[in-house]
């Protein structure tokens, strides 16, 4: 039998409103779950990264390889292709990058039309190209997998799968999105969860709801008309758009009254939840929309060394989003840096020095340009500027170490040279093993600060917000408010009598159609026994393994080049349901025989 609201008494106003409007913040938190726009940007004199004529014929070459390698891959040549592979990645460490991803993705498909089309051999060794040309991407494992199935090795085409889905989580632009939807993801559970506890909230205690607004109306009017006006207090949410998600909200207050102590502790669990959720998504929508911008895949582009397509352009839009930041600047300079350019890279290294005379790695990076050049006093002075600005900088003396010994300054060299033993031996014994053609060490300075480069990022685009409000957000809480006023006035309109009739639409505890209901209809027999914390367990795993079914439809896709599809969710989610619902008809049996 369900249980009325005597055993926990009527709700206070106040009560029901921060649950009402957390509740309201729940809906209002899913609606911006969508994936964010990254503003728009006019266009600016700063675009792109300027290229020097080498570095464009260093490109150009790159083309020139890789469509070597496909007429050699078409040509079934693996030691030609396996010869140009080897040529992309000499030249690519020409331009100072270490991966190509976007040939990697190309490889791999072709691997796979190959094994598709029953060319084993050259899809396996297509492959492996693949992964030299970036290694530990997950598209190659998902490949592999479809090689795997293609051969009929089902086990070992499971296990790539799992591989694939382990190194999504390696890469930190897959973690976070992977992160950021696995929070969603929880987020839609409890929401869905809670959206079935309210609707076997009202499956069981619906026919008290109804009778006691009938009883309520029909004290001052004819009895057919109180129940049609407690129809339409009941169901008046679902006329308006998106009437069942207001509706949902609006039984939810109305059934307070009729819940036992543990079904409002899980409402207001819920709405705990609720509460947290907008903050939680409006972070992510930031952080997210950073990571999904031009600038964002720049900078992660960048960390990993990876040259992509529209690096150069991304690069340009990062620049026009932040024209004065000195942490952009020295990025810049790093990417110049790499590419051979130093003229432009000693440009940008001076400004950063400029506006930050104690930082270390725009020194040293300026100090080698100087030593480059021959002019080593320039150096010298700039070497010690670093040492100055940190005592505990290896390479801050072990580039001084070299400028003195060019300038014939002997002693000055080993002194410089103790002090860099005494502050970084182990790095000090790899420079001189592993000595540069430049001789001295230089460091990515600026794209190691990605992450200040993001907050700066996310503080531009939040002024930017701040200064052109979006009313639109604020027009649909008109609806809600006045929904949740009406079901608090509703609550002191209506009788709540303890222990009230049967709830509407509760079955038998014996038969055939009740084993089924009990079986079928997750959290209907503990919401009869008023067991709030069983029936929303229930409705929580059933809310999990649902979505799993549809992943492609909540978060943000991974920017995957080869999507690996959704044949292992599906069969997890399928595996999993059959188990839950056998589960459930073990311990029903169990139970009632």
């Amino acid at each position: 039998m369900s249980r009325s609201g005597g055993e926990g008494g009527r709700p206070s106003g106040a009560g029901v409103r921060r649950g009402a409007f957390a509740a309201l913040a729940l809906v209002l938190a899913l609606a911006l779950a969508a994936a964010p726009a990254w503003p728009q940007v006019e266009p600016q004199p700063l675009t792109g990264i300027e290229l020097t004529r080498p570095v464009n014929q260093a490109l150009l070459q790159l083309q020139e390889d890789w469509l070597q390698w496909m007429s050699a891959f078409y040509q079934n040549n693996p030691q030609g292709a396996q010869q140009q592979v080897a040529d992309l990645r000499a030249t690519l460490e020409v331009v100072g990058m270490s991966r190509l991803p976007d040939l990697s993705v190309a490889a791999t498909v072709r691997a796979v039309e190959s094994a598709r089309q029953g060319n084993f051999e050259r899809a396996a060794w297509g492959l492996a190209a693949a992964d030299a040309l970036d290694p530990g991407r997950p598209d190659v494992d998902f490949g592999r997998a479809i090689l795997a199935w293609e051969r009929g090795s089902y086990v070992q085409a499971g296990w790539y799968h799992l591989v694939g889905y382990a190194r999504l989580l390696a890469q930190p632009e897959h973690r976070r999105l992977w992160l950021a939807n696995a929070v969603l993801g929880a987020l839609a559970v409890v929401l869905l969860a809670g959206a079935g506890f309210v609707v076997v909230q009202l499956a069981t205690k619906g026919g008290q709801l109804y009778r006691g607004f009938a009883a309520a109306f029909g004290r001052r009017l004819p009895a057919p008309v109180g129940h049609l006006l407690a129809l339409l207090v009941l169901l008046w949410p679902l006329a308006v758009p998106d009437g069942l998600v207001w509706a949902l909200l609006y039984w939810s207050v109305l059934l307070w009254g009729y819940a036992s102590v543990s079904e409002r502790v899980v409402l207001a669990l819920v709405w705990v939840a609720a509460g947290a959720a907008p903050w939680v998504v409006s972070t992510q929508q930031q952080q997210l929309a950073i990571t999904l911008s031009p600038p964002g895949r720049a900078l992660g582009a960048l960390e990993s060394g990876r040259l992509y397509g529209g690096l150069f352009s991304d690069l340009g839009v990062l620049r026009t989003l932040l024209p004065n930041s000195s942490t952009v600047r020295e990025l810049v300079g790093d990417v110049h840096r790499r590419l051979g350019q130093w003229e432009e890279a000693r440009a940008r290294y001076a400004k950063v020095v400029e506006a930050e005379p104690e930082n270390v790695t725009a020194l040293i990076n300026l100090g080698a340009y100087y030593f480059r050049k021959g002019d080593f006093g320039n150096a010298v002075q700039l070497f010690q500027r670093a040492a100055a600005a940190d005592p505990a900088s290896a390479a801050a003396y072990y580039n001084l170490s070299q400028a003195y010994s060019e300038s014939y300054l002997f002693n000055e060299q080993r002194r410089a040279l103790w002090q860099a033993r005494a502050v970084g031996e182990a790095r000090v014994s790899h420079w001189i093993q592993n000595p540069r053609a430049d001789r001295v060490v230089t460091f990515d300075g600026g794209i190691a600060r990605g992450r200040q480069i993001r907050r700066e990022l996310a503080l531009s685009w939040r002024k930017e917000q701040s200064d052109e409000p979006d009313l639109r957000r604020h027009a649909p809480l008109a609806l809600p408010v006045v929904a949740l006023l009406l079901a608090l006035a509703f609550q002191r309109l209506r009788p709540i009598s303890p222990g009230g009739d049967a709830a509407l639409g509760a079955v038998e505890r014996t038969g055939p159609l009740a084993r089924l209901a009990r079986v079928a209809l997750p959290g209907l027999a503990a919401a009869e026994e008023g067991k709030g914390g069983r029936a929303y367990g229930a409705l929580l795993v059933l809310a999990a393994l649902v979505l799993i079914l549809a992943p492609d439809r909540l978060g943000y896709s991974l920017p995957l080049g080869f999507d690996p599809g959704d044949a292992v969710p599906v069969a997890v989610a399928v595996a999993g349901l059959v188990a839950f619902f056998a589960a459930r008809l073990w311990w029903d049996v169990k139970r009632y025989l």
